[in-house]
């Protein structure tokens, strides 16, 4: 009929194939008050074949533990690769075992019993106090649940972990380590060979000074100096440039070039100089000025604070002796066009802190001494006549001598009449030279008296006129201001004249 040892009845097995039974209730209660009512369960009849109690009886004799019998405890396997071990720890914190707090002894007194633990670590490894009743339970495996040598065992997992991912640290930091070193190494080579060429072009930039200062002022002209020092700044110029080797043209040169200008040039008799020794000059500040430095206007910024430039050194040096010589002969009062010639035709090859250093420690002090020794009344030259050609170069320093000029020209007009011209011939000059200010005032003080004594003796007579007085005052009416030439009019002349034409 199909039918199966253990199974139901019918086409789905679904059937039960026990018939009905009836029970014995526990006690005199109602139905349903002890519970389901089954009756006793036939054993399950299993299918019993050869093999089924071959595989039973191998498990039975393999399995040692008590009370594990009838079950199969199936052991799983992982293996990890060294990949899949770095790829983990990429994201995966590490633990500081090997750090100095994995070496100190730790004492537990969380359980029933004080423990001594090898580190801090060694807690993160223990279980979870049980309860009684979970002790009473597992109280059979206790012997062989060994949790201390599992913890043990994955820290020792852990430990091989870490240890692989810090060798591929260290590996990977040494492979970049030698890429850094090599790069390192290659230009640090480049970086010697091109010290070794610096070192060779300095020996010979070396060879080729000491030629130079080797050799006295009798045997080294300006000539071969100049060809010297233009080899040194063509062959060698960055080092020229560094080291600032136009410094040494300073001592070389400086008593050449000078000696040069003390038997060529006389100043005074040739003011420019010859055109060969304006080009000897214009080489010179080529080879040695240094054109990426801003001039100085002060002489003791370039000369007491050593910073001036080797060009503006050696005219210092060489150049202005002869000037020095020059002024000190020279006389302001009879031949200031040669001195200004002078510096206009030299002023394009000297810095300018020079051409100040010359007008204020030479030429106006010069000036001065002149003025104060200047007489109005008997010198035969105007003194505008050999002041005012320096006003372009001196301009504002010549107020200094103003106000000995305004002085020595006051007492010079105590005993003017108006009648002579010639102080306004002497005054117009300086009408734009002096401020405005001061020349009103002046003019106020020494001028207008005189011409009010003219205007108060001038007498309005149509019948016989006589205009030498009205003359003398108008001489000066494009000196004096016009406001006060009206008063002097309104003041002295104009009463007279309403007088004279009312009667």
């Amino acid at each position: 009929m199909g039918f199966q040892p253990g199974k139901g009845l019918g086409k789905d097995l679904q059937g039960i194939s026990a018939p009905i039974e009836a029970h014995l209730r526990k006690g005199r209660g109602a139905i349903g008050a002890y519970g389901p009512e089954k009756g006793q369960k036939v054993a399950e009849v299993k299918a019993d074949s050869e093999e089924e109690e071959m595989k039973e009886y191998s498990e039975i004799l393999s399995q040692w533990r008590k009370g594990d019998k009838g079950k199969k405890t199936k052991v799983r396997y992982v293996y990890k690769s060294v990949d899949e071990v770095l790829e983990e720890g990429k994201s995966k914190k590490m633990k500081k075992e090997y750090s100095h707090l994995s070496k100190v002894k730790v004492i537990d007194m969380t359980g029933p019993e004080r423990r001594v633990l090898s580190g801090y670590h060694a807690i993160a490894g223990q279980q979870r106090p049980t309860d009684e009743w979970e002790i009473r339970k597992e109280k059979k495996f206790e012997n062989f649940a060994l949790p201390e040598l599992q913890h043990n065992l994955n820290i020792l997992v852990e430990m091989c972990e870490q240890d692989i991912i810090e060798n591929d640290k260290r590996l990977r930091y040494a492979k970049d380590r030698i890429v850094a070193l090599e790069q390192e190494e290659s230009s640090l080579g480049k970086l010697v060979s091109q010290e070794k060429e610096q070192v060779a072009a300095l020996e010979s930039l070396l060879s080729v000074i000491e030629s130079i200062t080797e050799k006295g002022e009798n045997e080294l002209t300006l000539e071969k100096a100049a060809e010297c020092f233009n080899d040194l700044k063509e062959n060698y110029y960055e080092a020229y440039k560094m080291y600032e080797l136009g410094e040494l043209a300073v001592g070389i040169v400086a008593p050449l070039l000078k000696k040069r200008l003390e038997e060529t040039w006389k100043p005074l008799d040739n003011p420019k100089g010859s055109e060969e020794l304006q080009n000897i000059f214009r080489q010179w500040r080529d080879m040695l000025e240094w054109s990426g430095r801003s001039g100085s206007n002060s002489i003791s910024a370039d000369m007491d604070g050593g910073m001036a430039d080797p060009y503006h050194r050696l005219i210092w040096e060489a150049w202005m002796p002869s000037i020095r010589a020059a002024v000190s002969e020279w006389n302001c009062r009879g031949k200031c066009e040669v001195m200004i010639e002078i510096l206009e035709a030299w002023m394009p090859l000297i810095p300018s802190w020079v051409l100040d250093s010359i007008c204020d420690r030479l030429i106006l002090p010069k000036i001065q001494a002149a003025v104060e020794c200047w007489n109005p009344l008997t010198d035969t030259v105007p003194i505008h006549a050999w002041i005012h050609p320096w006003l372009p170069l001196l301009g504002s320093r010549l107020e200094i001598v103003y106000p000995t000029i305004r002085q020595k020209l006051s007492v010079a007009l105590v005993n003017w009449h108006p009648s002579d011209r010639s102080a306004r011939l002497m005054l117009t000059p300086w009408s734009k030279a002096f401020p405005k200010g001061d020349m009103d005032a002046f003019l106020v003080k020494n001028i207008l008296p005189k011409l009010q004594v003219a205007l108060q003796e001038f007498q309005i007579n149509p019948h016989q006129q006589h205009l030498d007085q009205w003359n003398w005052v108008m001489e000066w009416v494009d000196l004096i201001p016009i406001h006060i030439m009206t008063t002097l009019l309104e003041k002295f002349f104009f009463p007279k004249w309403l007088q004279v034409n009312l009667y």
